[in-house]
């Protein structure tokens, strides 16, 4: 179904980041709609019942708990880690949403600067390999999009040239020195093709090494 396309989504490429807490919240209503959950944004657990209460109403009491539950877990598994340590501590989803509206629900004009920082603050450090950096530009690049804020290809290329290691410069010299035109996946993919060209000499000299040791 369309909301479980959503979740998958959510878990892959779009976990809640502090700046996309708008489109967040959406896939999210979708998703605990479809499930039932919705009522749970709303209301708060019944009363605990009485120990002669009927059956039914245990059930009732057992059912929504269960239910409080698994909208909880759906929240923390498409936070991204930094964020589920500030609400693990909270019991109702109620609390949870609330906290994070009044915290995370800020103008599109505010959302707009943030995530312009954050794509100028994308930066790929040398521990980081080439295409986990594209899928975070990229991530960035469309949530800016969303507020209405879109870049065209050279500025994409530009910003994303700028955010590459610092231990790429010779390499990225020597690409971007080409007559033919070059887009952001292409440049993602020459630096991948060189990583990959560099773990396999890295591998084939360590079994060198381990070889005269022996």
């Amino acid at each position: 179904m369309a909301a479980r396309a959503i979740l998958t989504e959510l878990l892959k490429e779009e976990r809640f980041n502090e700046t996309n807490f708008s489109e967040w919240r959406r896939k999210i209503g979708y998703v605990f709609h479809e499930d039932g959950l919705l009522p749970l944004l709303t209301s708060r657990p019944p009363d605990l019942p009485v120990i002669n209460a009927l059956q039914f109403v245990k059930d009732a009491y057992e059912t929504w708990h269960n239910k409080n539950q698994s909208a909880m877990n759906i929240i923390f598994e498409t936070m991204s880690d930094s964020f589920v340590k500030e609400y693990e501590n909270f019991i109702w989803v109620k609390d949870i949403m609330e906290s994070m509206k009044k915290k995370y629900d800020i103008p599109n004009e505010a959302q707009t600067i943030i995530r312009m920082r954050n794509i100028m603050c994308c930066l790929m450090d040398d521990h980081t390999i080439v295409s986990d950096h594209l899928r975070e530009f990229k991530s960035f690049i469309r949530e800016s999009e969303r507020t209405g804020h879109s870049y065209d290809e050279v500025t994409q290329k530009t910003i994303f040239v700028l955010s590459i290691s610092p231990s790429w410069e010779t390499f990225m010299a020597n690409l971007m020195a080409k007559d033919e035109p070059i887009t952001v996946e292409e440049i993602a993919f020459s630096i991948k093709g060189k990583e990959q060209r560099k773990m396999t000499m890295d591998g084939s000299s360590s079994m060198v090494y381990m070889v005269k040791s022996h």
